[in-house]
């Protein structure tokens, strides 16, 4: 009695699993494998909006990543705390690959009402011409 009902117990237990991978599977083919949106034909003019201070090993990627995105009409603006910092190096190479796309500039304006992010967020958005009709902030 007790080997038929450990038998039972261990073959539940392996159909369980095989339906949980077949389960892992099929979610894994269903993300690999999600298709692109099919372009509208509205695509209207974006703002991607990027605040800096310091570096890290990882912002040249992430910034050159911003410029192989498929959408048609965007422009990257990087705005650094200071001349000074250390972001400026990859910022510079970042606008060396796509100078037509990429704009950056100095924070001029440290507001005192919020963080520095916020103040360089705040100046972009009041430089943004008016035919952006989209802002991301990153």
């Amino acid at each position: 009695m007790l080997l038929t009902t450990s038998f039972i117990l261990l073959s539940l237990i392996t159909v369980l699993t095989l339906a949980q991978a077949a389960f892992a599977a099929a979610f894994a083919l269903l993300l690999c494998g999600a298709r692109r949106r099919q372009p509208t034909g509205y695509s209207p003019r974006a703002a991607v909006l990027l605040a800096l201070r310091g570096s890290d090993p990882f912002l040249f990627g992430n910034m050159s990543a911003l410029l192989e995105q498929d959408y048609p009409d965007f422009t990257l603006f990087i705005i650094v705390d200071s001349p000074e910092d250390a972001a400026w190096t990859d910022v510079n190479k970042v606008q060396a690959l796509a100078p037509e796309r990429v704009f950056t500039f100095v924070l001029e304006n440290h507001l005192s009402t919020c963080s520095l992010k916020c103040s360089a967020l705040a100046e972009a958005i009041e430089r943004l011409d008016p035919s952006y009709a989209v802002v991301a902030f990153l």
